[in-house]
């Protein structure tokens, strides 16, 4: 197991003050699909773990909320199969 990073001034910074690295990926824009809070109702179903993190990957790198993502896979799916 390799070393962690020492903490300096030079790679700490306060709340606020963070800057990106200069080699981190910019995320694309992404639309946001927002409802109120109390409009949102739970949705339970269970699913093998490796999908669980395929899915939370993916919605990590379309820079979505799990929620945000699954709106998103919906709409598409229903715009692709309108007849």
């Amino acid at each position: 197991m390799s070393k962690p990073a020492t903490l300096t001034s030079a790679n700490v910074r306060r709340k606020g003050e963070a800057q990106p690295s200069a080699d981190a990926v910019a995320r694309a824009e992404v639309p946001r699909i927002k409802a109120p809070t109390e409009m949102l109702v739970p949705l339970s179903f269970k699913v093998a773990p490796e999908f669980k993190k395929r899915y939370q990957f993916a919605a990590l790198n379309a820079g979505m909320k799990l929620n945000e993502f699954l709106f998103a896979l919906l709409e598409r799916h229903e715009a692709e199969n309108r007849k």
